[in-house]
This record gives C-alpha cells, structure tokens and sequence, in this order.
C-alpha cells in the first residue's frame, strides 16, 4: 500500500519542486507560468477527464446502496434545514 501512494505522490511533490526551483533560478518567467497554467485548466485537464470518463466502467464503480444512502441522509438534512430555517427565522 505505501508503494502505491508513494507511487502516485512522489511524482507530484517532483513535478511541484521542479516548478519551484526553474521560477528561484530564473529559467522560466511569470508570463510563461500564466500560460502554462491557463493551458491546463483550459485544454489538459477537460481533455483528461473527458478520456478518464469515456472509458469508465459504470456497471464496477456505481453502486446503487452506496448512492442511496449518501442521498438519502443529504434529503433529510436539507430537509431538516429547510424545516427549522421556516421554524426559527423571523419573517419581516
């Protein structure tokens, strides 16, 4: 287990150090960071959930008494808030 998390970390925190130390040294600048960034959030990251998604297995991944009981109790807490924000809030 800590091989996989290691696996799936380490590469981060390298990518993130990288990053870190070319803006310290002067290799890349600010406006080169701000299109960099904007490509991703713009093109790469839609692009990568689009991909990940297309290929999803629904029938392994959805399971139904899962979703209904995390469904099932947000209802009943907003319902509860609804309730007692009509009971204990003042109308004008």
């Amino acid at each position: 287990m800590f091989q996989t998390i290691s696996t799936i970390i380490v590469p981060v925190f390298i990518i993130v150090a990288f990053g870190y130390f070319s803006t310290i040294f002067g290799v890349t600048t600010n406006s080169a960071i701000d299109v960099l960034a904007k490509y991703a959030q713009n093109i790469a990251l839609p692009a990568l959930l689009f991909i990940n998604i297309s290929t999803l297995e629904l029938g392994t991944v959805l399971k139904v008494n899962l979703l209904l009981s995390f469904y099932l109790s947000a209802i009943i807490c907003f319902a509860l808030g609804m309730l007692g924000g009509y009971c204990f809030v003042q109308k004008p």
